[in-house]
C-alpha cells in the first residue's frame, strides 16, 4: 500500500512504474521516439494482437468454470484497459507535439530522475494521452540518502527526527529539494502552450505529503500546495492555516469543483476556502471497523490511563532487513504495542494533552 497512490478499486492498487523507458513505452509504444509515423504503425500491430486476445478469450469462457471466469475477466478488463488507451492515442496522433528520444532508463541521480519523469508527464498532458497522473517521489519507508545536498543520512530515518535540530535542518533540505523539483514541473508546465494559453492555466495539481508531523506519524495539520492556472478559479498566492483538519475536505472539494462524482456529502460547518464556494465534508457511508490479519496479531483491551502516561512510550530502534528502523512502543504485560499503532497512541495522547491545557 505505502508505494500506490492510485487504486483500480478499494483493494485493488494501481501498481506505480519508476522506470522513464517503460512510462514512455506505455504512452507511446515501444517506437523508440514521439514520431507519428511511428507510433501509428506500434498502434495498428497492437490493436490486431488484441483482437487475437479478445477473439480467443471469448471461446476459452465458455470452457472455464466459475472461479477461473473470474480471473479471465479480470484479465480481460486489463485488455480492455488497453484497448482504451490505443483509442485515444489513435485520436491524439495527428496533435502536434515534439519529437522526443525514448529515455534508455533510470537515470543515475535523483533530480535527473525526477526531471525525467516530470518531463514524461508534461508530455501526456501536451498529447492529452491522460487527464490524470499521480507522482511519488518515492516509496514509503524509503531510505534514500542525498549526499548531493550534503544529506547523507537516509530520507525515513530522518522523518523520525525526535526534534533534534541537526536532523530536522537535514529534513528541511530534502523537503527543499523536493519542492525545486516541482518547481521545474511547474516552469515546464506554464511554458507549453495549450489552446489559448499554457498546460499550467488547464491544470489543477495537489503537491503534499501524507503526515504532518511524521515524528508522530501525525495525519492532520499536513502541508498541501495547490497550485493551478487562472482558468482553475483559484483564490492564490495565499498560505491558509486548518489546525487540526483532515485534508480529505480539500480533496472533496477539489472533487466537486472538478465534477467527479462521489459519495461524500458535504455542509457548511468547516470552509476550505480555496475557491469561492468550498464546503466541509462529512463520510455518509456506514464505518466498519475491524483488524487487517496481516498486521494485527490480537485485538486486545488496554486502560486509557496507561496508554495516556508518558512514561509508557519508548522510542525503539532495530535492524530490519538490513537497515535501521525506528519506531514507537508500549509493552502492556505479555502483549507488545509497537509501529505505527503506537505512534497513532502517542499522537492521540499529545492530541488530549494539547486539547486539556487549551482548556
Amino acid at each position: 500500500m505505502g508505494n500506490s497512490l492510485a487504486w483500480h478499486t478499494p483493494t485493488l492498487p494501481l501498481p506505480p512504474e519508476n522506470n522513464p523507458r517503460l512510462v514512455f513505452e506505455r504512452l507511446f509504444g515501444d517506437v523508440g521516439s514521439t514520431e507519428t509515423a511511428a507510433r501509428l504503425a506500434h498502434m495498428r500491430q497492437d490493436r490486431s494482437i488484441l483482437d487475437y486476445v479478445s477473439e480467443r478469450a471469448a471461446s476459452l469462457n465458455q470452457s472455464l468454470g466459475a472461479s477461473d471466469r473470474s480471473r479471465l475477466q479480470e484479465y480481460l478488463d486489463g485488455v480492455r484497459d488497453i484497448e482504451t488507451r490505443i483509442q485515444k492515442a489513435e485520436a491524439q496522433s495527428g496533435k502536434e507535439m515534439p519529437v522526443v528520444n525514448e529515455p534508455v532508463g533510470i537515470p543515475a541521480t535523483f533530480e535527473d530522475h525526477a526531471k525525467l519523469m516530470y518531463d514524461l508527464q508534461v508530455l501526456a498532458y501536451q498529447a492529452d494521452l491522460t487527464r490524470v497522473i499521480t507522482f511519488m517521489y518515492g516509496r514509503e519507508f524509503s531510505g534514500r540518502p542525498y549526499p548531493e545536498i550534503g544529506v547523507p543520512e537516509g530520507h525515513h530515518p530522518l522523518s523520525h527526527h525526535q526534534n533534534d535540530p541537526d536532523k530536522l535542518l537535514a529534513l528541511s533540505k530534502v523537503n527543499t529539494y523536493h519542492v525545486k523539483m516541482f518547481a521545474y514541473f511547474l516552469d515546464r508546465m506554464a511554458k507549453t502552450p495549450d489552446g489559448d494559453g499554457s498546460l499550467l492555466d488547464h491544470t489543477l495539481l495537489i503537491y503534499g505529503a501524507g503526515m504532518g508531523d511524521s515524528n508522530l506519524h501525525a495525519q492532520t495539520d499536513i502541508p498541501v500546495m495547490l497550485v493551478g492556472g487562472p482558468n482553475q478559479r483559484i483564490k492564490g498566492g495565499r498560505h491558509l492555516r486548518y489546525e487540526g483538519d483532515s485534508s480529505a475536505k480539500l480533496l472533496v472539494t477539489v472533487m466537486d469543483k472538478l465534477g467527479v462524482p462521489h459519495e461524500i456529502s458535504s455542509y457548511e460547518t468547516y470552509p476550505f476556502n480555496v475557491y469561492d464556494s468550498a464546503r466541509g465534508i462529512t463520510c455518509s457511508a456506514e464505518v466498519r471497523m475491524g483488524s487487517d490479519p496481516h498486521e494485527v496479531e490480537d485485538v486486545f483491551e488496554v486502560p486509557l490511563a496507561f496508554l495516556l502516561d508518558p512514561g509508557n512510550h519508548r522510542y525503539e530502534s532495530a535492524f530490519f532487513k538490513g537497515r535501521m528502523r525506528h519506531y514507537w512502543a508500549m509493552p502492556y504485560g505479555d502483549r507488545f504495542i509497537w509501529g505505527a499503532t503506537a505512534g497513532m497512541l502517542v499522537t492521540l495522547q499529545r492530541i488530549l494533552i494539547g486539547v486539556g491545557e487549551a482548556a
